[in-house]
């Protein structure tokens, strides 16, 4: 449920507004961080829009397919077990 609020307010979200940032380093005074940009580049993704999501942050199109992927993955019929998933750490 979570990831389709997150999917919903990227979708929905007002792009043009440069200004307004939840980023925690913009708010303690730095002027960027690796992760800027990249919800502006959702949103743009998104939209399809690909050539200004790469510009906006090049992790912004695999972000979106692996939110996209978490919001689907439970109503996928196949569940692929792996090694990892029956090993149990004491």
């Amino acid at each position: 449920m979570i990831w389709v609020v997150i999917i919903f307010i990227l979708y929905f979200m007002n792009s043009a507004n440069q200004e307004v940032s939840l980023c925690i380093f913009k708010l303690c005074g730095f002027k960027s961080c690796i992760g800027c940009g990249i919800g502006h580049s959702i949103h743009s993704a998104l939209h399809f829009d690909l050539k200004i999501s790469i510009e906006e942050h090049i992790l912004g199109i695999p972000a979106t397919l692996i939110i996209l992927h978490h919001i689907v993955k439970p109503f996928l019929p196949i569940k692929i077990k792996t090694k990892w998933t029956n090993n149990k750490c004491l």
